[in-house]
Parts: structure tokens; sequence; C-alpha cells
């Protein structure tokens, strides 16, 4: 294929789906460099932007706020509203597959398949083109990513038969084979699976073949002027090594330090957030070696107002232990939080979809995975789907809050 025009689509619910797309869009640029990239979101784009943002802010409050049954009931309202925006979706992409000619369609997210298909069929009469559906799952395939896979199992045969899944090896149950996990959750056969690398962004693909780098030097990127202020008012009361410049901050990681990553989502918890930062102090008072050094990295994304609520409690402590430096970090890359994955000695994470796969590929320390509150019911099922995927395959375990330094206390 000589310079494809390819359609992208996503949703900008969480961030997963996005950053999906983007590890997609450069996959294609390095076989095509003068490929055309279309990335439309499915809500924003083609049904209404205002409904879009709504729904992608009401999603975003509900992960912010840990509100597990809001989030379940999002997603128990997908078939409901499937059937209402049915006719917007497939309109809107069918216009848009006859007036770019798109040869190839990829799709990153798990709302409109009934509609997409349908519009696919259409274009391919008009077109005189082969065109068939890449559906990536974003989430690791297991019998909970169900919002991922009922829509597709609804398909008449005919229709199936225009899709094609694209995943890694599903967690089966005993006695279970993977054909018949896909027979089960999809009604489809093996030749419709594609087993590929994970949708990884570019420096977790460099992560994966490396071992556990000891030493390491990391450029925090800075949004403004505050935030810079904030973080080394926050690094003084520490030990670790860094030098200063305008735009970022440069760390130097050497092997005696331990790594630890605390990342809750790109709209993190940010009460979880802030009791575990506390608990590490309070741990870190008292641990046995006081002479062992910890690098905490806490990962705010774009919530000023929990960096600075960490910076208070820092600078507050008059009995802050030294030995730990808390880095209260802004949005960062993927050449920053690659290599502390790869790096961190403990990692504690929500298992969103993209989240679980960049553990799975880049993560060599102790994995715990939290919940939002102390029930089994502390997470949405397709992120508890997740968790037991990374519980099998790299010994991850859950934590919350409450039982922080009992989980934790042979890390310390």
């Amino acid at each position: 294929m000589n310079d494809p025009t390819v359609l992208i689509i996503t949703s900008s619910g969480g961030a997963g789906h996005l950053q999906a797309a983007k590890a997609e869009e450069l996959r294609i640029l390095e076989l095509y460099p003068n490929a055309k990239i279309i990335k439309q979101d499915i809500l924003q784009d083609w049904v209404s932007k205002r409904f879009g943002i709504f729904c992608r802010d009401s999603w975003n409050k509900a992960q912010a706020a840990g509100n597990v049954s809001q989030l379940e009931l999002f997603v128990d309202c997908q078939p409901y509203l499937e059937k209402i925006l049915h006719y917007p979706i497939y309109k809107a992409l069918l216009s848009l597959l006859i007036k770019e000619k798109i040869d190839r369609i990829i799709d990153t997210q798990p709302l409109g398949t009934p509609a997409i298909i349908k519009a696919i069929k259409r274009a391919k009469r008009i077109l005189k083109k082969e065109l068939i559906l890449e559906k990536i799952i974003t989430e690791l395939p297991t019998e909970e990513s169900s919002h991922f896979f009922h829509s597709i199992k609804k398909l008449k045969n005919e229709d199936k038969s225009l899709v094609k899944i694209i995943t890694t090896k599903p967690l089966t149950q005993e006695g279970e084979t993977e054909s018949s996990f896909w027979q089960k959750q999809c009604g489809i056969s093996d030749e419709q699976i594609q087993y590929e690398e994970l949708p990884l962004r570019p420096s977790f693909r460099k992560y994966q073949a490396i071992d556990k780098p000891l030493d390491l030097e990391i450029d925090l990127l800075l949004k403004d002027s505050e935030e810079r202020n904030l973080l080394l008012k926050t690094l003084k009361k520490g030990s670790a090594c860094y030098q200063e410049y305008n735009d970022k901050i440069k760390i130097f990681i050497h092997p005696h330090e331990k790594v630890s990553v605390l990342m809750l989502g790109s709209h993190p918890e940010a009460k979880a957030l802030f009791d575990y930062v506390k608990l590490f102090i309070e741990i870190s008072k008292k641990k046995r070696y006081k002479e062992r050094k910890d690098l905490l990295f806490v990962f705010c994304c774009n919530y000023k107002n929990i960096q600075k609520k960490i910076q208070d409690l820092i600078l507050r402590d008059s009995h802050y232990p030294q030995s730990l430096t808390v880095f209260p970090l802004s949005f960062q890359d993927d050449e920053v939080i690659a290599p502390l994955l790869a790096r961190s000695d403990a990692t504690f994470t929500r298992s969103g979809g993209l989240t679980s796969m960049e553990l799975l590929s880049v993560c060599k320390g102790k994995m715990w995975i939290h919940k939002s509150d102390k029930s089994e019911l502390g997470m949405p099922p397709w992120e508890k789907g997740n968790a037991q995927y990374l519980q099998t395959k790299k010994g991850a375990e859950f934590i919350h809050p409450s039982k922080f330094e009992d989980c934790a206390k042979t890390y310390f």
C-alpha cells in the first residue's frame, strides 16, 4: 500500500483510547512517512462537540472521585447510547469514508461498532475497496472487557467478517482455550484475531528490550514558573540529586536509591493520592534502614491543587525524613514515565487499560493495584479484569490506603 489514507477512530474519555490512537499513528508513519492520518473523536466529531465534552468530563470526574458505581452506570448505558446515536455515527462515518477515500479504518474505543460496520459495508460498495474495521482492544483481554465485546457478539455473522480484533493473548480460565474464549466473548473465529505488540508509546517500546536501568537521568518537564517553584521547594526537603533549568529539572537516579511510582491514572483520585503520600512519609520516619534513600514520583497530572496540597504536607512537617524525596508532578510524556516504570522498585497504580499494558511491558519491580475502597467492588469490572491479568503475569497485588502499611511493610 502506497501512502495510505488511514482513519483512526478514538474517544477522549480517560486517556487510554487517545494514547493508543497516538501510538498507532506513530507506528503507521514509521512505515509510511507520507501517509495521511485522520483522527476522529466518535462523539465530539460525529455527534455533537458539546455532548462529547459533557460525556468526557462526566467520565473523568467520576474517575477523579473514585466513583465506581457511576463508571459502571456509564458502561451499562452503552447499548442504549449506541441505539440512539446509531444514525449520526453511521451518517458521519460514511460521508468521511467516501470523501477521503479511506484505505484503512482503525478503532481504539468501544462505542458504536454496529453503526461503524454498517457504514463500512456501504462504503465498500461505493469505493470498490476491501475495507474492514481494525478494532484495537485498549483493555487487557479478559471476560471483564465486555464493553468492547458485547456489540461485536451481537453483529450478524456476515458483519462479523468485517471485524479484525487486534489485541494480546487473553487471560483464559482453567480448561478454556484461546479459541473458546473468543467464541464465548465475541462469537468470532481465530482468523479474525490478530495478536500484535501492545499499542505502546515509543519510549515504552524502547524500554521493553532493556534490562532494569540502575542509573538514569530524566528531564522532568515544567508547565510554568509556579510549578517550578513548587517542585524545587519540595525537593529541598529531600536528598535527591538534581539540576535546575528554566523549563525543566534534571533528576539523577543512582543504583542505591529506591524508586517508587504513584500513578492513579490521567484523572487521579485526589484523596487516595494524598493519603498514599502521607503514609509513605509516616512509614519513612520509622523505617528500619535510615540510610536508605527513597524517591517517590507522584503523578498529579493536571491537578495543581493536588500538587500544592502535597507540597504543604511536606513543608509543614517539622520531622520530615530527609531520606525521602517526593516529586509531585504534573502531566509528563512517555519519555519520563517509561524509564521511571522500568527503573521502579515499586509501583502503586490503577489498572486502566493502557496503564496495565505499559506496566506489563516494562515494569520489573513490585506492583500494587489501587482499589477505590476496601471491598472487592473497589474498581470497575474492566479494571478488575486488567488487575487479574497483572496478578497472573506479574504477581501484582491489590492495595488501599487503609491497608498500605500492612501490604507494603516488607518493601520498607
